[in-house]
């Protein structure tokens, strides 16, 4: 990941203004059932994939004092029946 933002930043000519998090998936995912692979590329992207994007952004975020945006998606607080993860 770190490679990607470093990459970006040269590309763009320095500095990071806004970092916006905003990939996600979804699909079934009982709590009944034990997780499935699918459920783990959901937490993998969801909530790992966020955590090491700002990571990897902070070091360019920070000295301007600039924004992370984490966008998170409806099906986070309903409490639904498939919807566990």
């Amino acid at each position: 990941m770190t490679k990607g933002v470093e990459g970006a930043v040269r590309l763009l000519g320095g500095g990071v203004d806004v970092l916006v998090n905003n990939a996600g998936r979804g699909g079934p995912a009982p709590a009944e059932l034990r997780p499935s692979a699918e459920v783990h590329a959901q937490l993998h992207l969801n909530l790992l994939g966020a955590w090491d994007v700002t990571g990897a952004a902070l070091p360019h975020l920070e000295p301007a004092h600039d924004r992370v945006v984490l966008i998170a998606s409806r099906m986070a607080i309903p409490p639904l029946p498939l919807a566990a993860a």
